[in-house]
């Protein structure tokens, strides 16, 4: 079963020389316990709060806050599948050296 989880404020968060380090995901009902067991455990995902989780590309969580607040996600998805899960992020309105500083894996 895959559950879509729609989210309501999302934000890039970003480090201090403004690379992409994550991404934090904020829903105004809170995740559902399917979703927290999908994702709880892991070390690049951290609930802050109940209806708030970062995910993180890199080891690094050191973001900065003035830099991490802007909500510039258009389309944002989180599809959840037993213990894997699939981001859909819009990009659009990142700057090219924000892209390129996201992580790629194939």
């Amino acid at each position: 079963m895959v559950f879509l989880i729609d989210i309501a404020n999302n934000h890039w968060l970003r480090n201090e020389i403004g690379e992409v380090i994550g991404i934090r995901y904020t829903r105004l009902k809170g995740f559902q316990p399917v979703v927290k067991e999908a994702l709880n455990g892991l070390y690049y995902a951290i609930f802050t709060h109940k209806k708030i989780i970062e995910i993180y590309f890199y080891s690094k969580r050191d973001y900065k806050a003035e830099t991490s607040n802007d909500q510039d996600i258009g389309i944002c998805k989180l599809y959840v599948s037993g213990n894997s899960y699939a981001i859909l992020l819009d990009i659009l309105y990142l700057t090219n050296d924000e892209f390129l500083s996201i992580p790629i894996k194939a």
